[in-house]
């Protein structure tokens, strides 16, 4: 997942950052809506970078997180038996190495990111969490968003967690 600016993310999201001048670290949204950074060389940053990647924290000693990063996990990976590392794959399982649960685990982490906010404006195109694209159009039944299946959504059916473009504005471009 990779946005550019800090429209799309709510405050307090952390971030891995890059900025114009190739500074890279990690940042904060702020409440007014900017990034705050502190760099290798200890300034502080609060330009606009030019990635974005939401970071998730996971506090171990925190009950609450640690059962929804399981829950996640065992969506993700109902079908499958676990085995450990190393394990053939005559045995009826998926090992642990297997690109699959590499995938599944990291789509598993990626569900439990914050979700960015809302893009409004006609053409914006959001990825969800299986990868589908969905592109904002003008409509008045609560369902503007399509999907690369075909299908219409609200935008809390969407679960999108990457806004590849914020839209057109198009009364700006009259």
């Amino acid at each position: 997942m990779t946005a550019t600016g800090h429209g799309s993310w709510p405050p307090g999201t952390v971030a891995a950052v890059k900025h114009t001048a190739g500074a890279e670290g990690v940042a904060v949204l702020t409440e007014a809506n900017r990034w705050a950074c502190a760099f290798g060389d200890g300034h502080f940053h609060a330009a606009d970078p030019v990635q974005v990647r939401p970071l998730l924290l996971i506090d171990p000693e925190d009950e609450v997180q640690v059962e929804q990063l399981i829950r996640a996990l065992t969506d993700m990976v109902p079908q499958r038996v676990v085995a450990p590392v190393g394990a053939g794959h005559g045995t009826g399982v998926t090992p642990l190495s297997d690109s699959w649960w590499v995938s599944a685990t990291q789509q598993a982490l990626r569900s439990l990111l914050p979700a960015p906010l809302e893009p409004v404006l006609p053409g914006a195109v959001v990825r969800d969490l299986n990868g589908h694209t969905h592109v904002r159009a003008p409509r008045d039944d609560g369902r503007p968003w399509v999907g690369s299946d075909g299908k219409w959504r609200a935008w809390a059916d969407v679960l999108a967690h990457d806004v590849l473009s914020p839209g057109i504005d198009i009364e700006a471009d009259q």
